[in-house]
């Protein structure tokens, strides 16, 4: 304050005001960022991870195998000794030398089962063959007798329009005498009169009615021929249809006879070829390979004592090694599990996690036991 009056009484009252005013401003804004600074400053502590080993849902199964090794491992009083008696084994088999008797009836029902088989097979693929021969010639023959009724159709279509042209020509021959006929007629109407001129007009309408009869003939001589060299033709077509239907019935008995032929042939070939077979009673098997050595079983052994506690030590001490090492990766998982939900409490709470053994870092074992607690145990299904 000293050193605030004799700066103020080096100045005016007003520059003194301000200054004061700036020295609040500059204290305002100083003060907040320095509390804001102090809560930033945060705790260290460590936890005991051993002690929160317990508190974990994975380490019952570690305390299971713990008790699981001691109790194999543990020795048992009055064992026994077992001696299990073997028994003789049994004679080798020898297999028969002759083919049951009892195959025969067995054996010739299959052969003639598989021969109807073949035969009822092989019928029905000459019936589908003879049915597709049947069709292909029916496509040809139909095609061959339509190109041939088609060829008798132009044929009389041709003569049909050479007669009609023909007509023609003596229609048109009879429509020009007849307009000579009425021009003489037209002549004798200018030039006559009375019952002259009444009788040439008469004979002038006659005559053109004639012409008009005559050229209605002739046109219709020009139309189209072929329809009715069709109709003239209709009992030709009716003629080749009946001649292709007889063919084909013939073609198709044909076939027909074939077909029986091919499987009487058949049966009396598979009837011949089972006939010389001789019959199983005397038939032996064929001999083995001559390079095979006999199996030779072999011998029972004495009974042996046998001491349970024994193998189960040894079975014990090869098995050690491997629940050791099933432990540590156990523990290594549950001990990673704790540190990552320590450091969420941690975070949550506000403090940092550090290693234990850092200087001027608290124990927060007994602090972090309940919220892991909860943790887990939400996090167990019920």
């Amino acid at each position: 304050m000293n050193g605030l009056e004799r700066v103020g009484g080096r100045m005016s009252g007003r520059q003194n005001r301000l200054f004061v005013l700036a020295l609040l401003s500059i204290l305002a804004a100083v003060g907040p960022g320095c509390r804001r600074a102090a809560l930033v400053v945060t705790s260290r502590r460590y936890v005991r991870t051993d002690a929160l080993l317990p508190l974990h849902p994975l380490w019952p199964q570690v305390a299971a195998l713990d008790r699981a090794v001691l109790t194999l491992g543990a020795p048992r009083a009055g064992a026994l000794e077992f001696a299990f008696p073997t028994q003789a084994l049994p004679k080798p088999f020898t297999p028969p030398q002759v083919v049951p008797a009892t195959l025969a009836r067995s054996r010739q029902r299959r052969v003639e089962e598989d021969a109807q088989r073949y035969v009822a097979q092989l019928a029905e693929y000459l019936q589908a063959r003879n049915e597709e021969a049947l069709r292909r010639e029916e496509r040809a023959e139909r095609k061959k007798t339509d190109a041939q009724f088609a060829q008798e159709v132009a044929a009389r279509e041709e003569a049909l329009r050479q007669e009609a042209a023909r007509r023609a020509q003596e229609f048109d021959r009879r429509i020009r005498l007849l307009g000579f006929r009425e021009i003489a007629l037209r002549s004798q109407v200018k030039n006559y009169i009375d019952q002259p001129k009444a009788d040439a007009q008469a004979q002038q309408q006659q005559v053109l009615a004639e012409i008009s009869r005559l050229t209605a003939e002739r046109d219709n001589l020009a139309s189209d021929a072929r329809p009715q060299a069709e109709r003239e033709l209709e009992a030709r077509r009716r003629d080749l249809e009946a001649a292709l239907k007889t063919r084909l019935a013939a073609r198709q008995q044909e076939l027909s006879r074939a077909l029986n032929d091919r499987i009487a042939h058949e049966q009396a070939r598979l009837a011949n070829d089972s006939a010389p077979i001789p019959s199983l009673e005397s038939m032996s098997l064929p001999p083995g390979p001559r390079n095979a050595t006999p199996l030779l079983l072999p011998a029972p052994s004495p009974a042996q004592p046998v001491n349970p506690q024994a193998q189960l030590d040894a079975f014990v001490a090869k098995q050690r090694p491997v629940w050791a090492a099933q432990r540590a990766r156990l523990v290594d998982a549950i001990r990673v599990d704790i540190m990552n939900a320590v450091a969420q409490v941690a975070r949550r709470d506000g403090w940092q996690l550090v290693a234990q053994g850092t200087p001027g870092a608290a124990d927060a074992t007994e602090i972090v036991q309940e919220p892991l607690r909860k943790q887990w145990r939400q996090g167990v299904s019920p």
